[in-house]
């Protein structure tokens, strides 16, 4: 019986809780070098494709 719940802890808790953790460190790290000047450029760069395409402007609000 104590196998079994060491198993269990194991596959219900420390197993899903490590996944976690790698996940949030790769997602953190993709992040952490997205920052920076070329990323405000490439956001500002997109910001101006997607207006451009959808049609709308700032102009159009005045």
């Amino acid at each position: 019986m104590q196998e079994y719940m060491r198993g269990l802890f194991i596959v219900m808790y420390v197993l899903p809780l490590t996944v976690i953790l790698y996940l949030y460190v790769r997602i953190s790290r993709e992040l952490k070098v997205q920052e920076g000047p070329l990323a405000v450029m490439m956001y500002e760069a997109r910001t101006r494709a997607d207006r451009s395409r959808n049609g709308s402007s700032c102009q159009q609000f005045r």
